[in-house]
């Protein structure tokens, strides 16, 4: 009612997806955990020439596309959203 309080009502949950290390875990893992057809490992340093050289919206284009006949599109990860994978590149770029 108008003027009333409307006492501890609880805030709205936002859903924000899943993180770049449990997208990594699910999906990245059995290749840039061992490097399996140069697959660039966590936070190695040729991630940098790869971002350098191509730019990060490469990077989230290749991770969508897929790479090199290798890697399959989407990280195997269909149901990712954008803001999945770009955790999951950042994860892959940085370690964090």
């Amino acid at each position: 009612m108008e003027g009333e309080d409307c006492g501890s009502a609880a805030p709205a949950v936002v859903q924000t997806g899943r993180s770049g290390i449990d997208v990594y875990n699910a999906h990245c893992f059995a290749c840039h955990a061992t490097g399996v057809s140069n697959a660039p490992l966590v936070a190695a340093e040729d991630w940098q020439v790869r971002l350098d050289e191509k730019g990060y919206e490469t990077l989230l284009a290749n991770t969508k596309a897929g790479f090199n006949v290798v890697m399959p599109p989407m990280g195997t990860c269909m149901a990712c959203s954008d803001d999945e994978l770009k955790a999951a590149i950042d994860y892959l770029l940085y370690g964090e």
